[in-house]
């Protein structure tokens, strides 16, 4: 509410006797022992009874005409203000209206002013302002919430991020449309020096390798990125933690940014990119408009010798050139580039199987056996697969394209696995060379009778599993015994081993010697060659 101080006893472009002579007709103080002349609204542009408001309050604040010359401006609101304002609720006979409570039911969908002003009238009748005042009241309230910051950029500090909404078609060579480019934008927060490029499409790899482009333009890392909330880049576009995708945070940790997102449905928080992508559209895409393209390199060129002419162009309300003050102010300032350049990978954590593999893109890739049931975060190149735990490297393979296939690393088993892995018939044989005559001759006629290998795997396993249990020595002579009762197999020998029997004495002893030959046995030979 506008002070008397103001708007009579300081009206501008005017000398001391004006001053006097109106205050002395429109003053509305009640000066003790003086007559109140009728007072001229138009000379101080407030109404009759605001003003008979202010002169009540300055009366009971003890003042008079003319103040001490000693009491400023904040001296006299400070006394008249609280006085004026409890006048003022004790002469309204209207209820306010509550504001943010109208502010929140008009969010309601098909909501209006005047569904909400004639509840408010039937509430409280003649008590009620007028429909008129009370959308005044109400867009003065609203205009003071939205109050807008003015941000400073620092040199080298942010880059803004956005597509443009107009996209530009590519051909193919007879005309027809082959597909829409869109059209990336990212400019630096204080020079707004403007980087522009032509995607096939908005989806992840296209995001970054614009982003990496983008950044070799400029010869340098802005600290901080301010994308959209475009899906291929932020996960989660949570107002106060939003969360983004991880190929995209591994791109900002690989050239040292943070990443920021704008708030979603706050085009404010990225005017700048906002602003750019304006500029690009009417710079850039208007002109390339009646231009024919047959290819996204071809469409490229062309940008690129606009953006060059672009960001040489001066500036209407500043000095110089996007590129004068990049240059000047924000190229020093940026971060330096790494030295390898950010080579696109997907990421995506997966849990590791029973069999210690995962399964990317239909094709199963090994991973260290301890880790089984574990979530690893698996990075996947044009070439390579890696998988990383507790950002740790602990498997890394070729990249494979066979659906359905393995990629197993023998050092990822474990012990018993690997034993199995790497069995063959020679192995059966060597061992039982190391181990004794006697079970030497009992493994040549296992792999002399049994009709596949894996057979005899599983018995050779036994075998060893016996040598364990009972010693070689006592293995040895229920082989002996098994040959010789011509009873040659894995449960005859475990029987022999159960019941004692080699302990006892038998009939016919076979020896290393015995050279007997039978159609059905092979003989060791024949898997040494083989082998």
């Amino acid at each position: 509410m506008c002070l008397l101080n103001e708007h009579l006893w300081r009206v501008p472009h005017a000398n001391e006797e004006d001053i006097d002579e109106k205050i002395s007709r429109t003053t509305a103080l009640k000066i003790p022992n003086q007559a109140h002349p009728p007072t001229n609204r138009s000379s101080v542009g407030i109404s009759p009874a605001t003003v008979s408001n202010y002169s009540q309050a300055a009366q009971k604040a003890g003042l008079s005409w003319p103040l001490p010359t000693s009491l400023s401006d904040e001296e006299l609101i400070a006394r008249i203000e609280p006085v004026a304002k409890q006048l003022r609720h004790q002469s309204s006979s209207k209820v306010m209206p509550c504001w943010p409570e109208i502010a929140k039911a008009l969010t309601t969908k098909h909501m209006t002013l005047r569904l909400l002003w004639e509840d408010y009238a039937a509430a409280h009748g003649k008590k009620a302002y007028s429909y008129t005042h009370f959308t005044r009241g109400y867009k003065a309230w609203s205009k003071r919430q939205k109050v807008s910051l003015r941000l400073t950029h620092k040199a080298g500090e942010k880059a803004f991020i956005d597509y443009a909404g107009t996209t530009i078609a590519v051909l193919n060579h007879d005309g027809t449309v082959a597909f829409h480019a869109h059209l990336f934008v990212m400019a630096l927060g204080l020079s707004h020096y403007t980087f522009a490029h032509a995607c096939r499409s908005q989806q992840l790899p296209d995001w970054l390798d614009a982003h990496v482009r983008a950044l070799d333009y400029f010869d340098g890392v802005p600290t901080v990125w301010v994308p959209d909330n475009l899906k291929s880049g932020i996960t989660n576009s949570c107002q106060f933690e939003p969360e983004a995708n991880l190929s995209y945070a591994a791109l900002a940790e690989h050239y040292g940014a943070a990443i920021i997102p704008a708030r979603p449905a706050r085009p404010q928080d990225k005017s700048i990119a906002e602003n750019a992508v304006l500029v690009a559209s009417r710079w850039i895409i208007a002109r390339l408009a009646k231009q024919r393209f047959y290819s996204l390199q071809a469409l490229n060129n062309a940008i690129a010798d606009l953006l060059t002419a672009l960001n040489n162009k001066p500036f209407q309300k500043r000095e110089g050139s996007r590129r004068q003050q990049y240059e000047a102010l924000e190229k020093a300032a940026l971060n330096p580039m790494p030295k390898t350049r950010y080579e696109y990978a997907k990421l995506a954590y997966q849990r590791v199987a029973k069999d210690y593999h995962i399964r990317i893109d239909k094709h199963y890739y090994s991973v260290p056996y301890t880790l089984v049931g574990e979530t690893l975060l698996c990075r996947l190149t044009a070439t390579t697969v890696e998988f990383l735990y507790q950002n740790q490297r602990v498997a890394s393979h070729l990249r494979s394209d066979k659906p359905d296939a393995k990629t197993t690393c023998t050092s990822h088993m474990p012990k018993h696995h690997q034993d199995y892995h790497a069995w063959s018939p020679q192995t059966f044989m060597d061992w039982a060379e190391q181990t004794g005559t006697a079970v030497l001759q009992v493994a040549q006629h296992i792999l002399a009778t049994k009709k596949h290998p894996e057979q005899c795997s599983k018995i050779h396993a036994g075998l060893k599993r016996l040598a364990k249990n009972v010693g070689i020595k006592r293995l040895n002579h229920a082989c002996r015994r098994a040959l010789a009762c011509h009873c040659i197999s894995f449960r005859s020998i475990e029987s022999i081993l159960n019941a004692g029997l080699d302990k006892q004495p038998y009939l016919q002893m076979v020896t290393a010697n015995d050279n007997t030959e039978h159609t059905n046995l092979r003989g060791a030979a024949y898997y040494q060659s083989s082998s």
